[in-house]
């Protein structure tokens, strides 16, 4: 999945669908366990570009804390916009 307008892109497992989830930019939920999902929403930030965040091994860690799967979690950015 790629959002030109806000820079970001990731991947989703093959056959799971699109849900409108009020707040969030977009969701994806597996069809068979509904339980599992991903998403994405954007935040407000005074950072100029997510390097800024630290680096990607710095933010896995607080995420998986919070309950990601170590693993799951591939942060990419096209450069557009600081993502929080």
């Amino acid at each position: 999945m790629q959002d030109g307008p806000d820079g970001y892109r990731f991947q989703y497992p093959f056959g799971w669908q699109e849900v409108t989830v009020a707040g969030a930019d977009v969701v994806y939920k597996d069809i068979v366990e509904p339980l599992e999902t991903v998403s994405v929403t954007m935040l407000g930030t005074d950072k100029k570009d997510v390097s800024e965040y630290g680096s990607v091994e710095e933010v896995r860690g607080p995420l998986s804390e919070g309950g990601a799967t170590r693993g799951s979690i591939n942060m990419q950015h096209t450069g557009r916009k600081a993502l929080a």
